[in-house]
């Protein structure tokens, strides 16, 4: 039977019609979307077992990659800005966490003596600003956490990998350890460290290559 566009119980069904294509074209919308944040995550982390150049550990001789990053109060920080100096920069996993607390803590008491032999401590994780804030302001701590959430800077320093934890494999922030002479080259490497003994360790390493380097 042949129904006329003016018909009136025609008229009446368009928009019940236009609703529900409305509806459906919402729907894959989201779901596209939805995809595609998947996608995009799955693209910034490496899989399981993967070798990036850029995910690789620095070794000794290797010129640190310069970097910005804001701090716990959110002042930017460049690599740069301590040329000249010593640099201690510590990578740990997770703020407010037992053994990055004892880690965080021993670098806090060591301070004053590696100020004496010319080092500034940088901390990195990829906690945020604020959770920072709240780590360095509980301990007192007094030197600077930088914050790298996006992981490119952890990553450029190869500190994200594969991790293991009562069995269960995970990826994450590696505990690693550089230290930079004043001409941003890596004289040092820490791979496992004892978060409450290794602020001493790396002062007396420190001592050890300023002897050997005649360099202050």
């Amino acid at each position: 039977m042949f129904v006329s566009v003016s018909d009136p119980a025609f008229i009446r069904v368009l928009p019940l019609q236009r609703g529900a294509y409305m509806r459906d074209l919402r729907g894959l919308t989201n779901s596209l979307w939805r995809s595609l944040k998947v996608l995009a995550a799955q693209a910034t982390v490496a899989p399981s077992g993967a070798s990036y150049d850029w995910e690789t550990m620095l070794n000794v001789g290797d010129a640190a990659p310069n970097f910005t990053l804001p701090d716990q109060e959110g002042r930017l920080h460049t690599l740069e800005d301590y040329r000249g100096r010593w640099v201690v920069l510590y990578f740990y996993p997770k703020d407010d966490t037992p053994g990055c607390t004892k880690e965080a803590c021993n670098f806090r008491d060591e301070k004053g003596r590696l100020e004496d032999l010319g080092a500034v401590v940088l901390g990195v994780s990829a906690d945020d600003v604020e959770s920072h804030g709240k780590f360095h302001g509980k301990y007192g701590l007094n030197f600077p956490l930088l914050s790298n959430p996006a992981k490119d800077m952890i990553r450029a320093y190869g500190a994200w990998g594969l991790k293991n934890f009562m069995g269960k494999e995970y990826e994450g922030v590696l505990r690693y350890t550089y230290l930079l002479d004043p001409h941003g080259h890596v004289v040092k490497v820490w791979q496992k460290v004892r978060p409450d003994e290794h602020a001493a360790e790396v002062a007396e390493a420190l001592v050890e290559l300023q002897k050997t380097s005649g360099v202050r």
